[in-house]
C-alpha cells in the first residue's frame, strides 16, 4: 500500500507566534486545560469515487485513520480553544492517491496587561471546492481536481483603555493571511482600526466613533490591491427595556477594481432602524438605509420558546472571498435547535457546513445580499431542523452575478437510550450566468449512531448526492455506506 502523502499550508511561523504568546509569563500557567486526544476508524465504499457522468463511473473502498485533539484553555488571562484532525486516506483501488489531509480551527485570546492590552489569534486549514461548476463533493474522500486547501492565519494586538463612565477607547492593528493552494489566490492583509465608545454615563443615548482601514495585497501581480476605509459615527436612544432606536452614519472610501457599469465604491453612508424585544426569549433588529450601491436594508429575527428556536435574517454588504473564511460566512452552518451552537463533526470539532455555498476562487469583490429563516424544534426523543437560504452575488470587476439559493432538513429520533437515527436531505440551486450554467445539487443522508461505552461511539451512514446540470456532462450520481467506529481518550 501506497504511503499517503502530506498535504498542508504554509505559516509556520506565525504558528510559532502563537506559541510564543503561549510561553508568555502568567498567561498560560494559571489557565486550566482541558485535553481530550480522539481516533476514529471509517470505512466507506463509493460506487462513484471520482463524481463522474454517467456510464463513467467507478467504484472503491477507502479507509481512513484519523487522529485528532481538542484542547481547551481557560483562565483569568487566557480562553483557548483547538480542534485538530490528521485525515489519512486510503484507497484500495487508487492507492496512488492516498494522501493526508488536515483540519484544524484554533482561537486564541490573551491579556498581556490586566484591562489595558490584548491579542487575539488564530488558525485554520480546511478544504473547500475551487469552482462551482467543477465536481462537488461534501468531503475529501472523491477523486476530483476541484477541491484545494485553504489556511488562515491571523493575530490581531489591541489597546483598550477606559475614560471612568465618559467613554471606553480601542486602538486594534490587525494582520491575517490566507493561503489557498492555488496560484494566483494567496493574500494577506493589515488592518487598523480606532474606536471611541459611550462609557455607564450615555446608558440612555449610547453613542460612538470609528475608524476602519483594511488594505489587502494579492500575491497575484495582475490583481490589484483593495482597501476598504471607512469613518462612522454611531447614535442610539434607549427609549424603554423593549424598544429602541438608533442611526449611523459617516463615509467610506473603497479602492478596487470595478467595471464601468458599476457604481464607484466611495461616498457617504447612512442607516436607521429599530431594536425591539418585547420577552427576554424574542428579539427583531431592522434597519434601512443608503450606500453608494443602492438601498441598503438589514434585518436579524429571533424567537425561542421551549422547544423550538426560529431565525430570520437579512443582509446586505461589500465583501471578499477571503473574508469569508475568516468569518466563516461561506457555507450553511448546522445550528443545533435549542443551544443555537452550531453542530460539530466528532471527527474533527469543526461545524458541519453545506458547503457548496461558495462563490469560485476569485480575487474580485462582490455585493453579497442574502435571506436566510431556520427553525428547530427539539422533544424529548425527537428534534427536527431546517434551513433555508436566498444569496444573490454581483461581482465588482466584470458583469457577473450568482445566484445560490437551496436548504437543508434534519430530523432525529432518539429510539433506544444509546441509539440515534438521522435522516436529512436537502437542496441547492445554482444560477451561474456568466459561465450558462444552472444546476440543482441534491443531498440525501441517513445515519444510525450508537453509544457503544462512554467514550466510543459507532455509525452506519447511508448518503447519496446528484448534481442535474444543463451541461450533461457536468451531471452524476453518488451513493455512498460508510461505516465507523470513534474513541475519546480522558
Amino acid at each position: 500500500m501506497r504511503i499517503p502523502t502530506m498535504r498542508c499550508g504554509r505559516g509556520g511561523w506565525l504558528c510559532g507566534c502563537l506559541m510564543a504568546l503561549l510561553a508568555v509569563p502568567g498567561v498560560s500557567v494559571a489557565a486550566e486545560w482541558k485535553v481530550t486526544p480522539r481516533v476514529n476508524l471509517i470505512e466507506t465504499y463509493s460506487d462513484n469515487i471520482g463524481l463522474a457522468p454517467r456510464g463513467r463511473e467507478t467504484d472503491d473502498f477507502i479507509t481512513q485513520i484519523n487522529p485528532g485533539i481538542s484542547l481547551s484553555g481557560t483562565g483569568s488571562r487566557l480562553r483557548l480553544n483547538l480542534n485538530y484532525t490528521m485525515q489519512n486516506l486510503f484507497y484500495l483501488k487508487n492507492d496512488q492517491r492516498n494522501t493526508i489531509r488536515h483540519q484544524l480551527n484554533s482561537n486564541a485570546t490573551a491579556t498581556l496587561i490586566e484591562d489595558k492590552l490584548f491579542v487575539d489569534g488564530g488558525i485554520s486549514i480546511r478544504q473547500q471546492p475551487t469552482t462551482l461548476t467543477g465536481p462537488l463533493s461534501f468531503d475529501n474522500l472523491s477523486l476530483i481536481d476541484n477541491r484545494t486547501n485553504v489556511t488562515t492565519y491571523r493575530i490581531s494586538p489591541y489597546l483598550r483603555h477606559a475614560f471612568d463612565s465618559f467613554a471606553v477607547s480601542e486602538l486594534r492593528y490587525g494582520y491575517n493571511k490566507v493561503d489557498f493552494g492555488a496560484s494566483g489566490f494567496d493574500s494577506e492583509s493589515n488592518l487598523y482600526s480606532a474606536r471611541l465608545s459611550s462609557g455607564p454615563r450615555f446608558n440612555r443615548v449610547p453613542w460612538g466613533l470609528s475608524y476602519n482601514q483594511t488594505m489587502i495585497h494579492y500575491d497575484n501581480p495582475r490583481a490589484p490591491d483593495t482597501k476598504f476605509e471607512v469613518v462612522t459615527g454611531q447614535l442610539s436612544y434607549i427609549i424603554s427595556r423593549k424598544f429602541s432606536v438608533f442611526g449611523n452614519g459617516g463615509y467610506e472610501d473603497n479602492d478596487y477594481s470595478f467595471a464601468i457599469n458599476r457604481q464607484r465604491p466611495s461616498g457617504p453612508f447612512w442607516n436607521v432602524g429599530a431594536t425591539w424585544s418585547p420577552t427576554t426569549r424574542t428579539s427583531l433588529r431592522v434597519s434601512y438605509g443608503k450606500r453608494f450601491f443602492g438601498n441598503n436594508y438589514s434585518l436579524n429575527l429571533t424567537h425561542r420558546s421551549r422547544h423550538s428556536t426560529w431565525q430570520a435574517s437579512y443582509l446586505e454588504d461589500t465583501v471578499t472571498m477571503r473574508q469569508l473564511f475568516f468569518e466563516q460566512r461561506f457555507g450553511l452552518i448546522f445550528i443545533d435547535p435549542i443551544t443555537l451552537k452550531p453542530t460539530t463533526d466528532t471527527q474533527t470539532g469543526i461545524p458541519f457546513l453545506f458547503e457548496f455555498n461558495l462563490p469560485f476562487l476569485t480575487n474580485d469583490v462582490f455585493i453579497r445580499k442574502r435571506w436566510q429563516g431556520s427553525v428547530g424544534y427539539k422533544l424529548k426523543r425527537n428534534d427536527l431542523s431546517l434551513v433555508l437560504f436566498d444569496e444573490h452575488r454581483e461581482f465588482q470587476s466584470r458583469p457577473d452575478t450568482q445566484d445560490v439559493r437551496g436548504g437543508q432538513a434534519t430530523w432525529g429520533l432518539q429510539f433506544a437510550p444509546s441509539t440515534k437515527l438521522t435522516v436529512g436531505g436537502g437542496l441547492q440551486h445554482l444560477d451561474l450566468p456568466f459561465q450558462g450554467r444552472k444546476d440543482d445539487i441534491w443531498n440525501l443522508t441517513a445515519s444510525v449512531t450508537r453509544n457503544l461505552q462512554p467514550n466510543l461511539t459507532g455509525a452506519i451512514e447511508y448518503r447519496y448526492l446528484m448534481r442535474d446540470s444543463n451541461a450533461t456532462i457536468a451531471e452524476y450520481r453518488e451513493n455512498r455506506i460508510t461505516a465507523r467506529i470513534g474513541m475519546t481518550f480522558q
